[in-house]
């Protein structure tokens, strides 16, 4: 039988003091730009077009994530490009922030 580790738990006891002020500095720049995106998504409505293709016509269903109307549809992928937040967080970073 195989055994899968889900999980891992690290120390950073032993760091040192730049090692340490440097992974505070990330998480809490990570932690502001989550809460930066939950407060946008929160109050700003997102409008986005679905493309269907039927066997003869294509057509576009056009949605909306609104959550003050109740209209929940999102999309596969939110742009963080269209959405400004200035950090010095790497854009892998901040698209992982807004999944």
């Amino acid at each position: 039988m195989t055994t899968i580790i889900k999980s891992t738990t690290h120390s950073i006891k032993f760091a040192n003091i730049g090692k340490q002020h440097n992974l505070f500095s990330f998480l809490t720049d990570y932690n502001n730009a989550v809460w930066f995106y939950v407060d946008y998504l929160w109050h700003n409505p997102i409008h986005w077009t679905l493309s269907s293709k039927n066997t003869n016509t294509t057509s576009d269903i056009h949605k909306v994530f609104d959550l003050s109307k109740n209209k929940y549809d999102l999309p596969k992928f939110i742009s963080t490009t269209t959405i400004e937040y200035k950090t010095d967080l790497s854009a892998r970073a901040l698209k992982i922030c807004l999944r």
